[in-house]
């Protein structure tokens, strides 16, 4: 698809910049391991580690932060997009 491309979190944060001020859209994938640069959430219970790289962004930005999930169908290869309302 026309204007999709892959960006790189380490190398690329110039580009994720352009993309955002233009007001396009960005996905991030929040549910990695964000290593030892990550801070850990209570996750159902237990600590998980998690980039905060994006609410960084959306601070400095102004962007609207919407969460999307896939669900999958029963034990079928097929998924519904659920998006929730904005995050404030």
């Amino acid at each position: 698809r026309t204007g999709q491309e892959l960006l790189d979190k380490n190398t690329d944060y110039p580009r994720i910049q352009r993309v955002l001020a233009e007001g396009r859209m960005l996905g991030i994938l929040g549910d990695q391991d964000a290593g030892p640069k990550g801070r850990f959430v209570d996750f159902f219970g237990k600590p998980a580690c998690t980039t905060f790289g994006l609410a960084r962004l959306a601070r400095i930005s102004g962007a609207p932060v919407y969460p999307v999930f896939l669900v999958r169908q029963g034990g079928s290869d097929r998924h519904t997009v659920e998006i929730l309302p904005r995050v404030d």
